[in-house]
């Protein structure tokens, strides 16, 4: 379970102690393939990683899958290469539907966005896995006073990672909602295999704490907070993407396969994000 295996990591570091605790919650149809998930247990994360195994049975992956399938005219990003030989290129393929005026996260304001408008199809699959986040991650306060506006789909090869960085810190308002699986079965489970969360509090040469979680195909987790690196909480209020001592960045490692690991991920765009410090001042 994503419990011991959470409780495992925190053996395996002296420097790093999590606080877990876990809720049975009932599940609810919600009338959609697409929607029947994230129900079993959420395991709370201390800094506010929140983290549920709610392992959708093979029909819901299945779907997921298919709306993958049915997307073309993938962007590439790639951040050079990690890993203590700099074996592995942190790597991701992805589409980002948001509004008109949003770019996409870790690309710069001035360059092409790739951004694509929400239409009818996305936003019915936004509101039914919002409904169902909201739901499960209630306890954790998902997004009480804001609603998703937009949604990116991406694709990790196997062999590869998405190394430790922030979302942009003064960008998205409170509470990032991620649900990955495999794009094929795995030996062992038709959901995918297994990828682990990796989250590292303080820059890369100044390493304060640091925590490898194996995550289950199908499992979501949410990150709000200082886990999610909001400039709000962080004691430098520190902006962008800069690096600070107090908050957490966080990776995807997916080196330990040769399936692509697929995901969902929600997020909130602050519309008001760039305007105050663009805005004339006074006279």
């Amino acid at each position: 379970s994503a419990r011991g295996s959470a409780r495992g990591s925190a053996r395996g570091s002296a420097r790093h102690r999590l606080r877990l605790s876990s809720r049975r919650l009932p599940s609810a149809p919600l009338g959609s393939t697409l929607a029947g998930v994230l129900s079993g247990q959420v395991a709370y994360l201390a800094a506010s990683c929140h983290i549920s195994p709610y392992l959708p049975i093979s029909r819901q992956v299945a779907a997921f899958r298919l709306v993958f399938a049915a997307h073309q005219g993938w962007a590439m990003y790639q951040w050079g290469t990690i890993g203590r030989k700099k074996e592995l290129a942190s790597i991701l393929q992805r589409i980002d539907f948001g509004l008109d005026e949003m770019t996409a996260e870790g690309v710069a304001a001035q360059s092409k966005s790739f951004t694509r408008a929400i239409g009818r199809h996305q936003q019915r699959l936004i509101q039914l896995l919002e409904a169902r986040m909201r739901q499960v991650f209630a306890l954790a306060g998902l997004w009480r006073e804001c609603d998703v506006n937009m949604m990116q789909l991406s694709q990790i090869p196997g062999g590869q990672c998405l190394g430790h960085h922030f979302d942009r810190r003064d960008k998205w308002q409170e509470g990032i909602a991620s649900v990955a699986w495999s794009e094929t079965a795995g030996q062992e489970d038709s959901r995918g295999d297994e990828w682990t969360l990796g989250m590292q509090c303080g820059p890369s040469n100044n390493v304060q704490r640091q925590v490898q979680l194996p995550m289950p195909a199908g499992a979501a987790y949410i990150l709000s907070k200082r886990a999610q690196g909001r400039t709000a909480w962080c004691s430098r209020h520190k902006v962008a993407h800069e690096s600070c001592a107090c908050c957490w960045q966080h990776g995807v490692w997916n080196e330990k396969t040769a399936l692509t690991r697929q995901s969902i991920t929600m997020r909130v765009y602050d519309e008001e994000w760039g305007r105050e410090a663009s805005s004339p001042g006074p006279g």
